[in-house]
């Protein structure tokens, strides 16, 4: 799954499609793991694609960890 889906709130679909048994097992890549995270610990995402786009920074962040 890509990490939009998470970004953009279909996860609340997937985890309804989670719980009814139709899916089974979901893959994310690192991005899509990290907005899960950012979503569970401060209910939004930090990263603004249309943001970083413009300014040229898409893809240079600090860990979430940080």
């Amino acid at each position: 799954m890509g990490a939009h889906v998470i970004k953009v709130g279909s996860r609340d679909m997937s985890s309804i499609l989670m719980a009814r048994s139709i899916v089974t097992h979901v893959a994310l890549k690192w991005a899509g793991m990290i907005h899960d995270y950012e979503l569970a610990c401060i209910g939004g995402t930090a990263k603004s694609v249309p943001n970083y786009i413009r300014t040229g920074q898409f893809g240079m962040w600090k860990e979430t960890a940080a």
